[in-house]
């Protein structure tokens, strides 16, 4: 870790009291020259550091600005590739890219404050303004086929559920396959995209896009998390987004389904329009949630389906 992502450590676990300088330099074996221009760098990210007289330096409040230093803060797995830019026109494009040549491990964290062409499934667009959300893509080394890697966005969803209920105290629904709601509003979108090996048909990576909305914009977003930006601002961005990352993994560890991708479905009961091929859409009755993650749903006949794949949209009234 670097000497400012070291100081951040420090600051983080001392919030109660000040921090000298002299107190880190020789926690950190370096100058208190180093420390300085390391504090400084940290204001210039967006960090509250203030100096609280001849004591030293306290970290007042958490940011809305997500860093490198920030993220490998939370991150269990800190020892990956962590990249943050300001703007980009896809974080999964970035995140495959590395995947591909610069062969990124498993884990490695790739974010944007805004993304210019941002995705969502069947090429739709997912709107992306500037720190109005969380936009980040995770590369995952998987074994086996794609056939037996079907769960991980099942997984993703399940992470960000459980990341958002433990740092915001905010309880979601999941809507299958790959969205999140809160309430009546969609507030998380997850894409997946994946690489095989031509000749062994096994999967060279797994590339998960998760966009969260953050607050509620009616010029900019649909929907999120808060009420207001001054509200979303009380959540440390950097924890929330490395919190799911360390989500996704533990799950992943996991044989099979997380349990909450099936109690905390928002289907069964409802009413659904049901999209598969060439664009035909069909009304049905959605049962349940199959061990498998495939959704049990009733066509108009009284005959059921075990849907793999396709895109359900409730039906109001």
């Amino acid at each position: 870790m670097t000497v400012k992502g070291q100081i951040l450590e420090i600051l983080s676990k001392n919030r109660s009291r000040p921090v000298s300088g002299e107190e880190m330099a020789g926690q950190l074996g370096c100058t208190r020259a180093a420390v300085w221009k390391a504090v400084k760098s940290l204001r210039k990210d967006g960090y509250g550091i203030e100096a609280a007289g001849r004591q030293g330096y306290i970290l007042k409040q958490d940011t809305a600005k997500v860093t490198a230093e920030g993220l490998r803060l939370w991150l269990e797995h800190p020892d990956v590739t962590v990249h943050v830019t300001d703007e980009t026109a896809s974080t999964n494009l970035l995140a495959k890219q590395a995947a591909i040549v610069e062969n990124a491990p498993h884990g490695s964290l790739f974010f944007a404050r805004s993304q210019t062409d941002g995705r969502g499934r069947k090429g739709r667009a997912f709107f992306s303004p500037r720190d109005c959300g969380l936009y980040f893509s995770v590369v995952i080394r998987p074994e086996g086929s794609l056939e037996e890697n079907l769960r991980i966005t099942a997984a993703a969803a399940s992470a960000v559920y459980r990341a958002v209920k433990r740092a915001c105290g905010i309880r979601l629904g999941i809507k299958w396959v790959n969205d999140l709601f809160l309430g009546d509003r969609k507030v998380c979108g997850i894409l997946t995209e994946a690489g095989t090996d031509f000749e062994s048909q096994g999967l060279e990576y797994v590339v998960v896009g998760i966009g969260l909305n953050l607050f509620l914009n009616e010029e900019k977003l649909p929907g999120g998390l808060f009420a207001s930006q001054e509200e979303a601002e009380k959540t440390d961005r950097n924890r929330l987004t490395a919190e799911i990352v360390n989500e996704l993994l533990r799950i992943l560890d996991q044989p099979g389904l997380p349990e909450d991708y099936f109690s905390e479905s928002i289907l069964p009961g409802k009413r659904i329009l049901v999209t598969q091929q060439a664009g035909r859409s069909w009304p049905a009755l959605a049962k349940k949630m199959l061990p498998d993650g495939r959704l049990l749903v009733e066509d108009e006949q009284g005959r059921e389906h075990a849907l793999i794949y396709g895109e359900v949209r409730i039906r109001k009234g």
